[in-house]
This record gives C-alpha cells, structure tokens and sequence, in this order.
C-alpha cells in the first residue's frame, strides 16, 4: 500500500544520459522540484561497489537495494548497470561466477575485489571531500551584528 502512495507523488520525469531514471515531486503548492540526477552521475560504480562490501549480489538484487536505499526515488537503467558492471570487471575492481540454480534460472554473482574495495574507499572520500565543498559552497553566512 505505501509503493502506491509513493507512486501517487513522484512521477518519471526524464531517463538522463546515464540512464538513471529522475523523478519529479509535485507539490501542493504545484511547484516541481527535480531530483538531482547529478548526484549520482559519475557515482555509480561507487554505488555498485558499496552494494558489494557486505556480501556478493547479482544484477537484480543490487537494483532492488539502490531503489530500496533511495526510498524509491532512483533505479538505474538495467543497461546502465551491466555497463557498469563490465567497466568494474575491466578494472578488475569485481569478478563474477554463476551461482547455483536451485530455483528459477542461474543468476551471474559480482563479487568485490581486494582492489575494488581500495577504488571503493578513495570513491567514498573523493564524494565526502565534494559533499564538504557543497556543504560550504551553498552555505548563507551569518551577518555580522
């Protein structure tokens, strides 16, 4: 019942470049506010490669996770993940195998490596330092008394 509320309130506005899917929430008042795709651009394999810490996961799961994380507002485009996924594999910053398939078909598993986990960190701290600089940038300064 509450994914139909949710679906009620945002609707797809646009799929960017990237193929991440960007919502628009309108609001009472009728005014449109865009949910910054630009957040997520050029983050993905970050984001894949958080999905990946815990435990290993294939395609299907780590979508389900992102939209989950992101109390449904970004999915990213199945094209855009398995892109991702090679350039990961590429970098060798993920492997893969074929899991069992004890129900429905076999599912190709994406597994993190010593030097993905590495690639994850300095990720994680390139956006924290970016976030420190947006936090600062579009900070309003107190006027002096």
């Amino acid at each position: 019942m509450q994914r139909l509320r949710f679906v009620y309130y945002f609707s797809i506005r646009y799929l960017d470049r990237q193929g991440i899917l960007c919502y628009t929430n309108t609001r009472k008042d009728g005014d449109q506010m865009s949910l910054a795709s630009e957040l997520i651009r050029g983050r993905v394999d970050a984001v894949i490669l958080a999905n990946l810490m815990n435990r290993d996961s294939y395609g299907y799961e780590i979508n389900k996770s992102i939209l989950k994380k992101s109390s449904g507002r970004y999915e990213l485009n199945e094209a855009t993940l398995y892109t991702a996924f090679k350039r990961l594999i590429d970098l060798g910053y993920i492997t893969t195998y074929w899991g069992g398939g004890d129900v429905g078909a076999r599912r190709k598993y994406y597994r993190i490596t010593t030097d993905g986990k590495d690639a994850y960190y300095r990720m994680l701290e390139e956006w924290q330092t970016a976030k420190q600089m947006l936090d600062a940038i579009l900070s309003i300064e107190e006027a002096s008394k």
